[in-house]
């Protein structure tokens, strides 16, 4: 019988100030910025988390169990300052745009200071069973109930008005955005082929629900920022108001789901020579329920559910690309399309699929050395990626019908072909010489188009498409070589002295790892280098213990 728990909390403080005063100017001839970032972001994050768990032991009921259940109480909260600079010749900032060097149009944004809030209660139970000593079971189910939490705040701000709608941003009682609460079923299994337990058939099955965190949920706090965008004139004063925003008069879907990913392994493993193990695994994962915003005056809400997509609002207009003359359609909102209105929802097509195979060969030291090697083919399709802003419903593709042009494809990050070499020997004198080389296909991306470029003049301001199925590029291989050489010295009493030596890209290779992907531009060169590989690095370091 084992009882454990432990307790923590940590408060981040993430603060990022400009360096000056200006707003953040934007050159579409060069795609470079100028000013500064045009924000001050002064965040402070909070974290309390206490869990608990209880293993029992039980040997004489259908075999063999280890039974364990458990606890686990989080909370999060977040307050987040945003300051704006302003431009001092129109007022409005954070963002300006200039083309040609002529100032072209610009984002206004108000500052506020937003909080929020999370909590968790998680209880799980779960049995490692033996029914006989060739197989061994898994089955576990996990519970969590979760809550976001918009707290009173904004007291002091002033309410805006615009074309007859008053938007409201202070919050003068708490309320809570969702309520969830879900279920995770988790099972394994483990069986051994041979008489001599050295070749087991593996399979495993989980469900993993995402944490409620508070970015998910910012843009329906009414505390948050009024954005405006306008046209100006070539003498940097305002032109037209083209698009209105307010996040109080977003929504949030009052039957949102929590994200979850659904993850199947099947594997083989054979023991071939005492220490030395050889691997096969298949893998697949499902992210579904993702979380997206959706423009309520551009997608119809309860269709995009459905997965059907009925979008109002914009014109389809066509040009052709001068990379490859074929025409290609791109999409004008109609001018009247002014306020811009979120709701946060489970859009059906908001998704995205990983299938993957690991070959794995093992060595476990012994006889002074050790060696892991590993290849894994992997495939990684949908709509929406898996890096932060878009895994965060920051994607976009449920704004504009722009944005789906060519959308769905290979996703940013996807190396199909990996390839992993790990080895370590303890040579004679106490000295520990290990290598890593890693070897794995290049990044993918996808060759764009602007609307500008095009002489389109969408009312909406530029646009940028994809113009080929995403993920159609790819850049080369990477391959990289490191290496450590480590001695350790006994001092006295327990006291030891490690010298550490360590080499980051041993050939120095140079390796392109990121280009230019926008074709159409006459001042930007399609596939131009934008990213190498970082050169040979030496770092000369020291261990002690006691």
């Amino acid at each position: 019988m084992i009882f454990t728990a432990r307790a923590a909390t940590a408060i981040a403080d993430l603060d990022y100030l400009t360096k000056n005063e200006q707003p953040s100017y934007y050159e579409y001839d060069t795609l470079l910025y100028s000013g500064s970032m045009g924000y001050d972001f002064i965040s402070q994050r909070g974290r309390v988390q206490a869990l608990s768990n209880f293993t029992y032991f039980l040997d004489n009921l259908a075999g063999r169990h280890e039974l364990k259940t458990g606890v686990e109480l989080n909370m999060t909260w977040s307050k987040s300052q945003n300051r704006y600079n302003k431009d001092t010749r129109n007022g409005i900032g954070y963002l300006l745009y200039t083309r040609h060097g002529i100032a072209y149009r610009g984002r206004d944004y108000e500052s506020y200071t937003s909080l929020n809030e999370t909590s968790l209660m998680g209880f799980f139970v779960q049995d490692r069973w033996n029914p006989t000593d060739r197989l061994t079971l898994n089955l576990g189910v996990r519970f969590d109930h979760q809550e976001s939490i918009v707290p009173k705040q904004g007291e002091d701000r002033v309410p805006t008005e615009y074309a007859g709608v008053t938007y409201d941003p202070r919050v003068l009682t708490s309320f809570k955005p969702a309520i969830w609460n879900n279920v995770s079923p988790r099972i394994g299994v483990s069986y051994s082929l041979t008489e001599d337990a050295k070749t087991a058939l593996k399979l495993s099955f989980g469900r993993y629900y995402q944490l409620a965190t508070t970015t998910f949920f910012d843009s329906v706090n009414p505390n948050g920022s009024v954005v405006k965008y306008y046209t100006l004139n070539p003498d940097w004063s305002l032109n037209t108001m083209y698009s209105f925003a307010a996040s109080s008069a977003n929504q949030i879907d009052p039957d949102l789901k929590a994200p979850y990913l659904d993850e199947l392994i099947i594997g083989i493993e054979r023991e071939l020579i005492p220490d030395l193990s050889l691997s096969v695994k298949y893998i697949k994962k499902w992210d579904r329920n993702l979380i997206e915003t959706v423009i309520v005056e551009a997608l119809d809400v309860a269709a995009i559910k459905e997965g059907t997509y009925v979008w109002s609002g914009y014109t389809p207009v066509t040009a052709v690309d001068p990379y490859n003359g074929q025409e290609i359609t791109f999409y004008n909102r109609n001018p009247e399309l002014i306020v811009q209105t979120e709701d946060i929802t489970n859009p059906q097509p908001a998704r995205r699929n990983y299938g993957g195979i690991e070959v794995l060969l093992e060595k476990r030291f012994s006889r002074n050395w050790q060696l892991i090697a590993s290849y894994v083919y992997a495939k990684a399709t949908g709509l929406i990626s898996g890096d932060y802003d878009t895994g965060a419903g920051a994607s976009g593709f449920f704004n504009d019908p722009n944005v789906h042009t060519n959308a769905y494809g290979r996703m940013p990050g996807e190396r199909r072909h990996q390839i992993k070499l790990q080895g370590s020997f303890l040579a004679p004198f106490g000295l520990m010489f290990s290598t890593y080389y890693r070897g794995f296909s290049g990044d993918r991306y996808t060759r764009t188009i602007r609307s500008d470029d095009l002489g389109l003049g969408l009312n909406q301001g530029n646009v940028t498409i994809y113009a080929e199925e995403r993920g159609s590029q790819g850049l080369p291989w990477l391959h990289s070589l490191d290496m450590r050489l480590e001695k350790q010295f006994n001092i006295k009493n327990g006291l030891t002295i490690g010298i550490i030596v360590d080499a980051f890209n041993l050939l120095n290779l140079n390796t392109t790892t990121a280009v230019q992907n926008l074709s159409s531009s006459p001042t930007i060169v399609f596939n131009s280098i934008t990213g190498i590989m970082n050169p040979r690095i030496l770092r000369l370091g020291t261990r002690i213990r006691w």
